[in-house]
């Protein structure tokens, strides 16, 4: 028989248990050190989200960043691109040589 998955976080969720747990001899240091290891871990992913935000705007503007993105097959050729759209659903696309400046 299978046990259900147990998501520790889940007990913080409850006022009540964490109140209990924290009054708790046996169990009150290791309470208190991981509700202050899960706000150093909030505040690690913020910190870390808004400089993945920051390096993903520079690589979807930089030359350099985009051609690297195309060679390894993470981004499409602009003929590939242009050459899918109709198969998406985005239509019929215009022509290449209106679009260049």
């Amino acid at each position: 028989m299978m046990q259900p998955h147990f998501d520790p976080n889940q007990i913080f969720l409850d006022p009540e248990v964490l109140e209990h747990l924290q009054e708790q001899e046996e169990v009150e240091r290791p309470i208190n050190d991981l509700l202050e290891l899960q706000e150093v871990i909030t505040a690690l992913t913020g910190k870390a989200g808004r400089r993945m935000a920051k390096i993903r705007q520079h690589m979807m503007h930089c030359g350099t960043c985009l051609d690297k993105q195309i060679a390894n097959g993470m981004l499409p050729t602009m003929k590939e691109y242009y050459e899918a759209g109709p198969m998406i659903g985005m239509g019929r696309l215009p022509k290449l040589h209106h679009m260049m400046n």
